[in-house]
């Protein structure tokens, strides 16, 4: 039989090779093959092992591109279930920010009752509460003077004193009587404007449950995180009664009514078109019934009372710890903490906002969200790169734009409404919304505290605002009379060659403000720190009473400084840090150890409980102690922001409701020692309003 045998050509073809026994004997081979054809022969063999390696290794590339390629994303389970983790937190967050806007429903009378000089008016057409100031036209107002400070510690005086020279007219004669009227111009008759109004038809205050946390950063620097689970969305208002029961207290208005977490509109439409049997069982009498009686509710409690002519007091209470949404019948139900309280009320677009506190970056506020939260300031707030390698180098250190030392809960529009909280622990003020004002309390207790101020013009506003804070009194007249203060360290030499060239140079010189008046070391990485130890050093000043009287002779007082830190060290310089974690002086840990701060490598120290009676008679001891050893007429009283929100306290009380109290009754304490030590007509206390001094 013929064989056959297909080769491949050297043009890529093929072509058939016949071998037979009818081919002519003069083409066979004989006894030997032609060289020829074994050269092509073997050439061949060569190019069909080189085709079939690259066939095998098409394959095989074939086979790992179809193992390791990615699919198409809608055909990836992996893709979808990543594309659903990340969107699906978005699409809730905005979707329940569209439906958990809320109601407000009632049906109690439009009624009006007066409190004091206060209108407070619930209109049931407009579903509004209002707070009314009268405003007589024939009101005269006196020129604003100093007044004393009737034993309250000094205060910070915030944006709306900047503000009200920018906005109110300036009077022709700084003695001359000024006749004020409201916003809309002058009056024939008693007329009023509104101090303070919810929102038509939507709820002022809405209870919510979540955690909040505190991230506790370099000493000092603190990040909040607050979430929210849930949120109710219906408020009731059933009753608006005028309280007149104790004779000897002036009337106030009680409103009373329920905050209802009720499941959001949609939820509902897709439980009816999904269910019909659901939805029919939702209209009988028993299904109606458990849905009632299901739902979360806290009922609360809004009273208004008067505290001055111009100062109008309200106190929210609710129930802080109720029964949480139960889905079904005979379902587990669990008790919910609420922990988060809105306060929301109408606001015009075209209202101005300052205040706050001392706000570095912002003077006026509209579209934005600020806490109410005491901290260093930081290096850079925001700004590029250099808040980016602090916060690198120095855990957090770099600050945002809003971080304030002294952040106040109190603000002033330019309409001159004003309204200030009395609770001290963390807030935030939002005024994003060109039509209301949202105001955040997250109050361990179930009480939210605070004043609406009904006055005619900036400058009143901020004169009612001071009577409830203090006044800060004038100066001394050696203080601003007598010429510069100069802050330097140094030690007794170097404070004596400073002073022979500003008296060469005639610089007048009213005060020398020593800060290391207690000594100074340089820590690990090269910086100068004085030392927190509120005792003299002799080794640093050997000769402090000779310079004190030789600067005193050129009509120069001495002024020291003091914080309430106390640092850990051996020998005489860590005395005093000894003997307060003895008894008990300082903040604790939760293990029960003293909480130990450090702002920089090879700096420790611990911070005195101001919740601690004994700790603040005694430190008080200290600094009367230092006047007398020392003979300042001043001091600097720095800090008052580094309380952690991870300590314990000897009060019991959360961190929480004490760290925006802390520098407060710093400054409080700071108070009385200048008055015990006799200098409170003749010194002052200054602190880079860290304390509010």
């Amino acid at each position: 039989m013929p064989a056959a045998r297909r080769r491949k050509s050297k043009g890529g073809g093929t072509r058939d090779d016949v071998t037979s026994e009818d081919t002519p004997p003069e083409s066979k081979d004989s006894d030997t093959p032609d060289d020829s054809e074994l050269t092509n022969d073997r050439d061949a063999n060569d190019n069909d092992d080189d085709n079939d390696g690259r066939r095998r290794r098409r394959r095989r590339s074939a086979r790992l591109l179809q193992l390791y390629a990615p699919r198409l994303p809608v055909m990836s389970s992996t893709f979808v279930v990543m594309l659903f983790a990340l969107l699906a937190p978005l699409a809730d967050r905005a979707y329940h920010k569209l439906h958990t806007e809320g109601r407000l429903a009632s049906d109690v009378a439009s009624v009006t009752h007066r409190v004091g000089r206060f209108h407070v008016k619930w209109d049931i057409h407009d579903l509004r509460l209002s707070v009314r100031a009268p405003v007589h036209p024939t009101d005269v107002v006196s020129p604003t003077r100093p007044t004393p400070n009737q034993g309250k510690p000094l205060t910070v005086f915030s944006a709306p004193v900047v503000e009200s020279y920018l906005t109110s007219p300036p009077s022709p004669s700084p003695l001359s009587p000024q006749v004020l009227h409201t916003r809309a111009g002058g009056c024939e008759h008693d007329c009023e404007h509104v101090a303070w109004s919810t929102v038509p038809g939507l709820p002022f205050l809405t209870a919510a449950n979540g955690p909040v946390r505190v991230h506790q950063l370099m000493a000092g620097h603190y990040r909040v995180d607050i979430r929210r689970r849930l949120q109710t969305t219906v408020q009731t208002l059933d009753s608006v009664e005028l309280n007149t029961g104790d004779p000897d207290a002036q009337p106030s208005v009680v409103i009373r009514g329920v905050l209802i977490k009720e499941d959001a509109r949609l939820d509902r439409w897709l439980g009816h078109w999904g269910d019909v049997r659901a939805a029919w069982n939702d209209l009988t009498h028993q299904r109606l019934r458990f849905k009632a009686s299901s739902k979360l509710k806290a009922r609360y409690t809004l009273t208004f009372a008067p505290q001055s002519d111009r100062r109008l007091a309200f106190e929210f209470r609710w129930e802080d710890e109720v029964p949480g949404v139960q889905r079904s019948p005979g379902g587990r139900r669990r008790n919910v903490k609420i922990n988060q309280i809105f306060l929301r009320y109408a606001h015009t677009p075209d209202e101005r906002i300052y205040g706050l506190g001392e706000q570095y970056s912002s003077l006026e506020h509209n579209g934005k969200k600020l806490p109410i939260i005491a901290a260093e300031q930081g290096i850079g707030r925001g700004k590029q790169p250099t808040t980016f390698m602090f916060n690198r180098m120095l855990f957090g250190s770099g600050g945002s734009w809003h971080t304030t030392y002294s952040a106040i809960p109190h603000y002033v529009t330019s309409k001159a409404r004003s309204l200030f909280l009395t609770n001290f622990s963390y807030s935030e003020f939002d005024f994003t919304d060109d039509e209301k004002i949202s105001i955040l309390s997250t109050t361990p207790t179930n009480r939210l505290t605070g004043q609406i101020i009904g006055a005619r013009t900036v400058p009143e506003t901020v004169e009612a605002y001071t009577e409830y804070s203090g006044r800060m009194g004038p100066l001394p007249e050696w203080a601003y009379a007598g010429g510069v203060i100069l802050g330097m360290t140094g030690g007794s030499e170097r404070v004596r060659d400073v002073l022979a060239k500003l008296r060469a140079a005639d610089v007048p010189l009213a005060g020398l403000w020593l800060q290391d008046w207690g000594g100074a070391r340089n820590t690990s990485i090269g910086i100068e720190r004085v030392w927190w130890n509120w005792e003299l050093d002799r080794k640093h000043y050997p000769d402090w009473h000779e310079l004190r009287k030789e600067a005193a002779d050129q009509g120069t007082r001495l002024l020291t400084y003091v914080n309430p830190f106390l640092m850990d060290a051996h020998g005489s310089k860590g005395r005093l840090y000894r003997e307060a974690k003895e008894f008990g002086y300082m903040v604790r840990t939760v293990q029960g150890g003293v909480y130990r701060l450090g702002s920089e490598p090879g700096v420790s120290f611990g911070l005195l409980d101001l919740t601690n009676p004994s700790a603040v008679s005694w430190i008080e001891d200290v600094i009367v102690r230092m006047v007398n050893e020392t003979g300042a007429s001043g001091w600097m009283a720095d800090f008052g922001e580094y309380l952690p929100f991870d300590c314990v306290l000897h009060s019991g009380e959360l961190p929480v409701a004490v760290h925006n109290r802390y520098p407060e009754d710093w400054a409080e304490l700071n108070r009385r020692a200048l008055r015990r030590a006799g200098l409170e007509t003749v010194s002052f206390l200054f602190s880079y309003f860290r304390t509010g001094d």
